[in-house]
């Protein structure tokens, strides 16, 4: 409960029982099972309210900056990866390409038929991937 704090026997209070949700069961059990007693809660004072919930804020901000520095880092990654693919995607262009030049300097006009139809389908693939 936020802006109270729970008051009453030390033994009752540290043995508070704490719901799913996070909220705590006026009640304490002990080690047998059995309620042990309640504990009354009280408006909590002015600076320890304030102090809770500067901690609150400064563990929020800590867990904001630290997911920020694995974002960064996980987008550093990505534009690692992206620029790794655009640069294979060029390589078999231009290794297409060298294959195309490569029959078109062939001497024996067989030899270079073959040799385009051949490269035919790794330049139609490489051509549909750069674009």
């Amino acid at each position: 409960m936020a802006g109270y704090r729970p008051a009453g026997k030390a033994a009752v209070v540290l043995n508070l029982k704490q719901n799913p949700d996070g909220s705590v069961l006026g009640w304490a059990q002990g080690s047998d099972g059995r309620i042990i007693g309640q504990a009354r809660w009280t408006r909590a004072t002015t600076w320890g309210s304030r102090m809770v919930s500067s901690a609150a804020v400064l563990a929020g901000h800590a867990m904001l900056v630290e997911i920020s520095h694995k974002l960064d880092r996980i987008e550093c990654k990505i534009d690692r990866v992206s620029r790794a693919l655009a640069d294979d995607r060029r390589q078999a262009l231009k290794a297409a390409i060298d294959s195309v030049n490569a029959a078109l300097d062939c001497e024996q006009p067989e030899t270079s038929r073959d040799l385009l139809v051949a490269t035919e389908a790794n330049l139609r693939t490489s051509l549909r991937k750069e674009i």
